[in-house]
């Protein structure tokens, strides 16, 4: 052997070239292997393992080897693969979807149709991978952060699909609340989400998603937003419901009473709605009924908790005491004023140390004793009644202190509250002549200046109903005028020079009372200059009842409480359930027509039968004015309060027999319905002093010519 070193030589790189060559042949045949797997099947781990023991055999492969060809293209083999393992990981990524791997497609210009069944490795190794690494890496850590993305954002979307609202019961009306700490648990819980969603919207890889995160970010917001409205809508209404359903302010306060009404039907159908569907953000985001409805419904019941503030602070100048006393408890006193033994609980918070007031056992209204906290008992000279008519009295009081300041009463309050009819009743009470003025815009300062100059010195009443309907430079004039008329009564001058020039006579006697009907259409505002010279006095809404009572009896009805009962109720109903009609009145001024005309009939009829009486007399004075679709509710309402009298319709020979003659003459065929409206023409004026001839432009003439 030591001769032939040369074969030595060939035997040893023969040696060499064995084990580079047998490593070679696993290599080749190995990755080749690869490249026919389906991508489907692919185990990423597996290949990695054998690459990582690939590489350890060609580490330890003799060193004069590595400067041979072979084992470079060996061991670059080797390495790319290596290299590419972890972007075929990636890429292995269940996280990848179609719209990944159509990027892909774009990066290395190189169609990878990685959905088809024979879609295999050697597919994806004919593209230049590692050339297109970053932005290859790039696009598979975003499809990986896409799918975390959507995950939270489906993890949102899913509880909010399940989430609803919670319901309780108010009083006996039914579920018409809002669960209070279910809400605001779902309002934290919509926050919470809110938050998840912004971080979603501000993270770089939401493009897939970022309309479906907007969309969800709106949708919840704006439910927050309603949630939170709704919840004020519904403590607004709690606290307005109290006051005007069922209590006695409502009857003090009939227009915002009216509005109330609405509102809460209004109310009913917002939480109907809400029944019917009680998903949180279908419910609230569907469409723009809430959105839309409960703006409205809180405004509106803002007005009504403005108007009532003003009512209760008009009740506290009247009886300063009430400004100690908490809103509610003053609501819950005034609320229930026709009760007078509800006053029992607030008595300490306006009297000193007065505990209780204690009642006779028979008078339900009269207090004889009041007792301190300590027992003590103050026994009163006289028995006192405890009326809820005891603004009637501080009305007199306060007219009488404005006449004692030589200033001018002022009565304000909505129709039907008794203005006129107070400052009458108090002139009579005294003695005196009062004359009414029913004020107009065509009243000019010349025609107020005679009246006033009469006034002074005759020493007579003067009460200008309505006086805000004059309009407002006559206004202004008047105020002058009615300021020089009250200097000379402060001054005690027994003679003053009026602003025509004329020297007149005073009697110091004289008054002058203004009643105003604020918030009416065509009504002004007066000037301060005529305000400072008058003494205004709220005035509320009287009780009907009692006075339908009382006017009965006078007439001569011995069933008078029976019979007030029905007509109240009845008058009660139609306002409630009839439709809403300009010229529809329910209210006193048609009440006391109607006592007129009972009375009446009753004189001129004393031996028909009191009930048949009150129910043609009803039935005849308000069926000429409803519309056609009231006319049955009506006739309905009034036969179940009447029941088992059947009556005929009131008829009148004299005026048809006029109506049918003056038709003859004036050639027009008498038609039974024309007729039928012609008389319940004539119904209509015996109860009001102007009617709505609309239409009727020829009946009207024929009317008056037969009549």
């Amino acid at each position: 052997p030591a001769e032939y070193p040369e074969l030595q030589r060939i035997k040893k790189e023969l040696s060499l070239m064995s084990k580079l060559y047998s490593l070679y042949n696993s290599v080749i045949k190995s990755v080749g292997g690869y490249c026919d797997i389906l991508w489907a099947d692919l185990n990423i781990e597996k290949i990695n393992t054998e690459l990582m023991d690939f590489q350890s055999r060609i580490r330890k492969l003799p060193k004069a080897l590595k400067e041979w060809q072979a084992f470079k293209d060996l061991k670059k083999t080797i390495d790319d693969f290596t290299e590419t393992c972890p972007l075929l990981h990636m890429m292995a990524n269940k996280a990848m979807l179609p719209r990944h791997w159509s990027r892909l497609s774009e990066l290395t210009a190189h169609s990878l149709q990685v959905e088809s069944e024979s879609f295999s490795l050697r597919n994806i190794m004919e593209a230049p991978l590692l050339k297109h690494k970053e932005d290859i890496e790039d696009v598979c850590i975003s499809a990986v952060k896409e799918r975390d993305i959507e995950a939270k954002l489906q993890e949102v979307v899913g509880e909010w699909s399940s989430h609803t609202l919670s319901f309780s019961s108010f009083r006996t009306r039914g579920e018409l609340l809002l669960k209070g700490a279910d809400t605001a648990e779902k309002i934290s819980m919509m926050e919470d989400s809110l938050m998840v969603l912004t971080s979603l919207l501000s993270n770089r890889y939401n493009t897939p998603f970022k309309a479906s995160i907007q969309l969800w970010v709106q949708k919840l917001s704006n439910t927050s937003e309603i949630v939170e409205r709704w919840l004020s809508v519904q403590n607004l209404w709690i606290y307005l419901e109290a006051v005007f359903v069922g209590g006695d302010i409502a009857k003090q306060l009939p227009q915002e009473a009216k509005r109330f009404q609405n509102m809460d039907r209004a109310w009913q159908s917002v939480m109907q709605r809400a029944h019917e569907q009680p998903n949180v953000v279908q419910c609230c985001g569907g469409d723009d009924t809430l959105s839309q409805v409960l703006p409205h419904l809180l405004e509106q019941l803002e007005f009504c908790q403005k108007s009532l503030s003003g009512y209760l602070e008009k009740k506290r100048l009247v009886f300063p005491r009430f400004f100690f006393v908490s809103d509610p408890a003053l609501l819950e006193i005034l609320g229930q004023a026709s009760d007078s033994h509800t006053i029992q609980a607030h008595l300490l918070s306006l009297f000193d140390n007065v505990n209780r007031v204690v009642f006779n056992e028979n008078i339900y209204d009269q207090m004889i004793t009041f007792q301190s906290q300590e027992g003590e008992t103050v026994e009163l000279r006289q028995p006192v009644l405890a009326q809820a008519e005891l603004h009637i009295c501080m009305c007199y009081i306060t007219l009488a202190q404005a006449l004692g300041m030589s200033m001018g009463g002022a009565p304000a309050g909505p129709a039907g509250t008794g203005k006129t009819e107070t400052t009458k009743d108090m002139g009579r009470c005294l003695g005196k002549y009062v004359v009414v003025f029913n004020c107009s815009d065509q009243m000019d300062y010349r025609g107020l200046g005679r009246i006033y100059k009469g006034l002074a010195q005759s020493g007579a009443w003067g009460c200008f109903d309505e006086f805000n309907r004059i309009e407002l430079p006559v206004l202004s004039v008047a105020a002058q005028q009615i300021y020089i008329v009250l200097q000379c009564k402060k001054n005690k001058k027994k003679q003053f020079i009026f602003s025509d020039g004329d020297l007149v006579d005073m009697d110091p006697e004289f008054g002058i009372f203004l009643t105003m009907n604020p918030g009416y259409a065509g009504r002004q505002e007066l000037p301060e200059n005529l305000k400072i010279q008058f003494r205004t006095v709220a005035m509320m809404v009287p009780d009907r009842a009692i006075i339908m009572r009382v006017k009965l009896a006078s007439a001569g009805f011995r069933d008078n409480q029976v019979l007030s009962r029905k007509f109240f109720t009845l008058y009660k109903l139609c306002e409630e359930q009839l439709s809403k009609q300009v010229h529809y009145d329910f209210g006193l001024r048609n009440i006391l027509s109607v006592l007129r005309t009972l009375g009446a009939v009753k004189r001129s009829n004393p031996s028909e039968p009191e009930k048949t009486v009150v129910m043609r007399v009803l039935r005849d004075m308000n069926l000429s004015k409803l519309v056609d679709g009231d006319e049955p509710l009506f006739m309905s309402l009034i036969n179940d309060l009447f029941p088992s009298i059947v009556l005929d319709k009131a008829g009148y020979p004299d005026l048809e027999s006029s109506i049918l003659n003056q038709a003859q003459e004036t050639g027009l065929i008498p038609h039974p319905p024309w007729i039928l409206k012609l008389v319940q023409l004539y119904e209509t004026q015996r109860v009001r002093h102007g009617t709505d001839h609309n239409r009727k432009n020829q009946q009207l003439p024929d009317q008056i010519t037969s009549i």
